[in-house]
């Protein structure tokens, strides 16, 4: 296994660790809990895609796209509970992570 792809999985691995830490124990919240189980499942995904062919990850537009859509998402979640603003914020930052493993890298490999 190169640095490379150790470093990724370790990366990928934090970024699910910290969604779980942000969705454990928000009873007001339903949707709190799927929040790790994307992050683990685009993690592999990218993994196996985007991160041995670049080619097949998102391009700028279309990143650019579904960033300005999770702005839609983050005021959805919010108008339906107002008092969790907060966590409405956090999960923006998990749908700009979810893009953001999709869009090609650089580096060795």
């Amino acid at each position: 296994m190169s640095f490379t792809t150790l470093y990724r999985v370790s990366f990928y691995l934090m970024l699910f660790f910290a969604t779980l830490t942000l969705s454990v124990d928000v009873p007001e919240s339903q949707i709190a809990m799927l929040f790790p189980l994307a992050v683990a499942v685009a993690a592999v995904v990218a993994l196996l895609t985007v991160d041995r062919n670049p080619r097949l990850g998102l391009s700028r537009e279309t990143a650019n796209w579904l960033a300005l859509f999770s702005i839609g998402l983050v005021f959805l979640e919010w108008s339906s509970n107002p008092y969790l603003l907060l966590q409405s914020l956090a999960h923006w930052l998990v749908y700009l992570q979810l893009i953001k493993m999709f869009l090609p890298k650089r580096g060795g490999g």
